[in-house]
Order: structure tokens, then sequence, then C-alpha cells
């Protein structure tokens, strides 16, 4: 064999070697992309809010945040190379969205639901305040912060009464057999109503001022159950006050669950009183 074909061969391995070398420094420079966490400032904000999310990942070059339903009324607006804002303008309770990292050879996503809620009670009568019951005491702290105070209920001991009487609002939570805490209902309530706290002093209730649906309002003399059964018709159940049976608060349950308080002598007397509270 020449020399002159030697030298060909030698420089035709070390080009071989230096191409070899140069594939793997270019899959070191595209390794493969991970997600770490997603994570929320919150699940669940009503819709003058924002939720922020942050993607931690390795390998990536760039971040995303989609949606596959192309009509959702999320918008997301990025803040930071793997922060984004979520807002949303109107009610959209349960919103799956995508967070994506990627590079010029590969790709990996997360999904994470989002919720946006309206104040008031909704057209349908599923929620009230956002809350409906069965939803986690989590969500409930998620929207309306912690409570000013908590009581157990003088009914039933596995139910605990969180009050917030700024708000005019109080959210019955009961612990599960599976050792969970879940919304038993929601109360919108009357500054008739009141709060004990712990040094023995009751807090009023502010006037629930959210809308009860169809323009009604709590303690207010625009909104009389006249109203409310020419809507819902005949009420289902029929109650007074458990706790004071002298007290002439009267309940009506209807058929779409919903409860609505007044104060009449009997409980048959609802003509022209003034709705006190309603309940989900």
């Amino acid at each position: 064999m020449g020399k002159k074909s030697l030298k060909n061969i030698i420089h035709n391995i070390l080009g071989l070697c230096l191409i070899g070398l140069l594939a793997s420094c270019s899959t070191d420079d595209n390794e493969a992309v991970a997600i770490n966490s997603v994570t929320v400032t919150k699940n669940n904000a009503y819709i003058e809010e924002k939720i922020t999310l942050n993607i931690d990942g390795t390998g990536y070059t760039d971040a995303n945040l989609y949606s596959l339903n192309t009509a959702t009324p999320l918008k997301f607006a990025k803040t930071a190379a793997t922060t984004f804002d979520i807002t949303s303008a109107v009610a959209a309770p349960r919103s799956l969205v995508f967070a994506q990292l990627k590079n010029a050879d590969s790709k990996t996503e997360s999904g994470i639901e989002v919720g946006f809620f309206t104040h008031g009670v909704d057209a349908t009568y599923t929620y009230a305040e956002g809350i409906r019951p069965t939803d986690p005491s989590s969500k409930v702290l998620e929207l309306l912060g912690a409570p000013t105070n908590k009581t157990t209920s003088t009914t039933d001991s596995s139910v605990e009464l969180w009050a917030y009487p700024s708000k005019g609002i109080s959210v019955a939570i009961r612990k599960t057999t599976a050792g969970t805490f879940e919304v038993n209902n929601i109360n919108l309530n009357s500054s008739n109503f009141f709060t004990t706290m712990p040094d023995g002093t009751k807090v009023n209730y502010t006037n629930y001022a959210g809308d009860l649906g169809n323009a009604w309002k709590i303690n207010n003399t625009n909104t009389k159950m006249d109203a409310i059964i020419t809507k819902f018709g005949a009420p289902t159940v029929k109650a007074s006050d458990p706790n004071d049976p002298t007290s002439q608060l009267r309940t009506y349950t209807f058929s779409n669950n919903t409860r609505f308080s007044f104060y009449g002598a009997t409980e048959n007397d609802y003509v022209g009183k003034v709705v006190q509270s309603f309940s989900l």
C-alpha cells in the first residue's frame, strides 16, 4: 500500500471521528426535555382575578401554554420565560390547560385544571359565589379566604360552619367518611343573622350584596317570597328554625334544591315576606 493511500485512509478515519464527535455534541446540546413541576398561585379564582402559572423544567429552549378547546374563554399572557398569567372575562368552571416545554428535537407537556367563577348565584342554580355542594374545602379557601369564625353545627357534629360575616356568607363544611372535607351547603345571609365568636360576642352578617338570580337580592323589599314561588312553584319542604322555634324564621326548599328563608307568623305566611337567606 502506498504512502499516499495510507494517508488518505487516516484522513478519512479522522474525518469520521470528527463527524461523530460533532453529532455527540449536537445531541448533548438538545437533551431530552423534562417538566419537573407545574404550579399555580391557586386553581380557582373570580373573573376579576388572575391565576399565575409557572413551569419548572430542564432541557428546554421555549415554554408555551395552551388549551385544546379553541372556544375556551381563557386568556394567556407570558410574563417571563416560564411564567404565565391566566385570566377570563366570563365564567369557566373547569378548564384544562397544558404547559409545554420544548427544544429543537423534543417537547413534553403537562395538564392542569383551573376554574374561573362569577359572584352571585349562576342562572342554573349550580353555584353560589362559585361554590357548590361537594366542592372541597380547599376551593372555599381559594375563593373566599380564611373564615372570620368557625363553629361546630348544633345539629350535626360532623359539620363545621365557616363564617364570613363581612361578605354575608357562611359555608357548612362536612367531614366525609373518607376523612376529606367538603362543602355541605353555602348560605347567603341577611344582617339578621350572626356568628358567635370564641369570646362570646356576636358578629352580625352584612346583607349579602350579590344577585340571587333573576335580579333577586337578600333582605330587599323588591325580593319577596311571592316571586320565588311564582318562579319555582310550590316548595317541596316547609320548615321552621330547629334551633329556635320562637324565631318565626321559615325555610322553603324547592325542587332545584335551593332554600329560601323568611320571617312569617306560620310556615304558610309567605305572602309579601322578604327573603332573608338563600342556601344551595
